[in-house]
C-alpha cells in the first residue's frame, strides 16, 4: 500500500483500492446503528482483511506497519521482555539497537504497555503497528501454542474414564469416589489446559457454570463474558471436586452453600441462577465484596471468620443504599435485627465476634458472623458518622492489603482514623482478643458479674 494524504479510515481504504464506495457507505450507515468502530463493521462483513485495516490505521498514525509473516524473528530480541509482559500487553520485540527497541504492537497508544517494556528491556521504545492476528500468531511461535483439540482429546479420555455412580451410594462412598475420579489423569489435565487457555487469552476470571445438560465454561476478557465450551455433564463432580483439591478445599459437601468465594472467581448455587431466586442480586454482591474482604485484606478463616464474613455482609448493606437509597439499606438492616432479636428470645446465646468456626453450632454460626457481625458495624457506622467510618474502612484496607489482618487490626484502624477510644464497644460485640485494652475488659468484667 503506497503512501497517502492523512484521512479518515474508511477514505484511506477506498483510496488504496481495497474497499469501494458503495460499501464504505453502507459501513457508515451499519457502524451508526451498531455503535461500533467502524474497523470492526467493515472486518465482521468481510469487506477488508484485519492488515488492510492495521497498515490503514499505520498511514494514519505516521507510524511503520510490520507484517509479521514476511520475516524471522530473533529469539534473543524476543527475550528481552518476559511472555507474560509480552502475552499480557500484545507487544512483541522486532529489534535492539544501542537504546532503542522497534516493537510491534496492536496499540501503539497503550501507554501502561510502552512503560512496561521500558522497564524489562531498559531501553527506549519504538512502536511499529501490527494487526492483532498475526502478532497473536508470532507470539505462538515463539513462545508455543495453545491448541483447543488438547481439551478436546482430553474431554473425550476423561468421559470414557469417569463413571456415573448410583443413587443409592453412601454420601461417604460419593466423596471418595469423587477424589478417584477427580485425580484421575484425563481429568487433571482437563482441568490444567482450560486454565492455560484462559491465561493464553487474558483472561481476569473463568466462569463454570451448571446447566441442566452440560457444564458451561466462560472466561472474561477485557470485561466481557465469553462462552468457551461445554463440557458433558457428568464430568461436573469430578472437574469440580479438582478445583476445590487444587484450592485446598474439602471436597466434602457439608452444607447447602448459595455461593463461594475465591481469589477473582466466585461460584453462584445453580438454583439461583435457573430459578431467578429473589437472593441472587445480594448473593453476588456478597461474593464480589469477598474479593476485598478475604482476596485482598486476608485472614484466618477457621479460626475468625467474622474478620472477612462479617465485614462482607455488611457490604450488603452499602451495596443496597448505593444502587437503591438509604430506605432500602435501613429496611434490610432493621429486617437482619428483627431476625436476630428473635434468635436471642428463643435462649440463644449472645456469643462473641471473635471466636474460631469450631465454637459455633451451625445456626449459632450463621446468626453470629452474618447477621450480628454486620449489624455491629452499622452500630460503628452509626456512632462515627458515615465519612468518618467510611475514611477508617479505606485506612484498614490501604493498610492491610496483602497482608494476614487479626481482630485488633480493625480496631486499631478505626481508632487511628476517627481518634476515637472504642475498646469498650468492640468488647461488647467482638469479644476479648489480644490487643484489647485489658482496662476495658477489666471493667467490663466486673460489670457484668454485678449484674448477675
Amino acid at each position: 500500500m503506497q503512501s497517502l494524504p492523512k484521512l479518515r479510515l474508511g477514505d484511506m481504504l477506498v483510496t488504496a483500492g481495497v474497499l469501494s464506495e458503495k460499501d464504505l457507505a453502507w459501513a457508515l450507515d451499519e457502524q451508526k446503528n451498531a455503535f461500533k468502530r467502524l474497523g470492526e463493521v467493515l472486518l465482521e462483513a468481510n469487506l477488508v482483511s484485519e492488515e488492510d485495516i492495521a497498515e490503514a490505521r499505520a498511514l494514519q498514525l505516521d507510524m511503520p506497519y510490520v507484517d509479521l509473516e514476511d520475516g524471522v524473528i530473533s529469539s534473543s530480541v524476543a527475550a528481552l521482555i518476559p511472555e507474560q509482559v509480552a502475552r499480557t500487553y500484545n507487544v512483541l520485540p522486532l529489534a535492539v539497537s544501542a537504546d532503542r527497541l522497534a516493537v510491534a504492537m496492536v496499540n501503539p497508544s497503550d501507554v501502561e504497555a510502552i512503560d512496561a517494556v521500558q522497564r524489562h528491556a531498559k531501553k527506549r521504545v519504538e512502536p511499529v503497528l501490527a494487526s492483532e492476528t498475526r502478532l497473536q500468531k508470532t507470539l505462538d511461535q515463539i513462545y508455543g501454542a495453545f491448541d483447543s483439540a488438547d481439551i478436546k482429546a482430553s474431554i473425550k479420555q476423561a468421559i470414557e474414564d469417569v463413571e456415573f455412580t448410583a443413587d443409592d451410594q453412601s454420601q461417604d462412598a460419593d466423596i471418595a469416589e469423587e477424589r478417584r475420579q477427580s485425580g484421575q489423569a484425563p481429568v487433571v489435565k482437563t482441568v490444567n489446559l482450560i486454565l492455560q487457555e484462559a491465561v493464553k487469552q487474558h483472561a481476569s476470571d473463568i466462569h463454570l457454570e451448571p446447566r441442566a445438560n452440560c457444564l458451561e465454561i466462560r472466561y472474561r476478557v477485557d470485561g466481557n463474558l465469553h462462552q468457551v465450551r461445554n463440557l458433558p455433564k457428568q464430568l461436573q463432580p469430578a472437574v469440580v471436586s479438582r478445583i476445590k483439591i487444587m484450592s485446598e478445599m474439602d471436597i466434602a459437601e457439608t452444607f447447602n452453600f448459595t455461593g463461594i468465594e475465591y481469589p477473582g472467581l466466585i461460584i453462584i448455587a445453580d438454583r439461583y441462577w435457573d430459578t431467578g431466586n429473589a437472593n441472587l442480586e445480594i448473593t453476588v454482591a456478597h461474593e464480589i465484596a469477598h474479593q476485598w474482604w478475604y482476596s485482598l485484606v486476608g485472614n484466618d478463616q477457621v479460626g475468625q471468620p467474622w474478620l472477612y464474613e462479617s465485614l462482607t455482609s455488611y457490604s450488603e448493606y452499602v451495596y443496597v443504599r448505593t444502587v437503591y437509597d438509604d430506605k432500602r439499606a435501613k429496611e434490610m438492616q432493621d429486617g437482619d435485627r428483627d431476625w436476630y432479636n428473635f434468635y436471642r428470645g428463643q435462649g440463644a446465646p449472645d456469643l462473641a465476634l471473635d471466636l474460631p468456626v469450631s465454637s459455633y453450632a451451625d445456626n449459632n454460626y450463621g446468626m453470629i458472623i452474618y447477621v450480628k457481625g454486620p449489624l455491629f458495624y452499622a452500630e460503628l457506622e452509626q456512632l462515627l458518622g458515615r465519612e468518618r467510618f467510611l475514611d477508617a474502612l479505606q485506612l484498614y484496607f490501604e493498610r492491610h492489603r496483602y497482608e494476614i489482618v487479626q481482630s485488633v487490626d480493625v480496631l486499631n484502624a478505626f481508632e487511628d482514623a476517627t481518634g476515637e477510644d472504642l475498646d469498650a464497644l468492640f468488647y461488647r460485640w467482638v469479644g476479648d482478643f489480644p490487643g484489647l485494652d485489658p482496662a476495658v475488659v477489666e471493667q467490663a468484667q466486673q460489670q457484668n458479674q454485678q449484674v448477675q
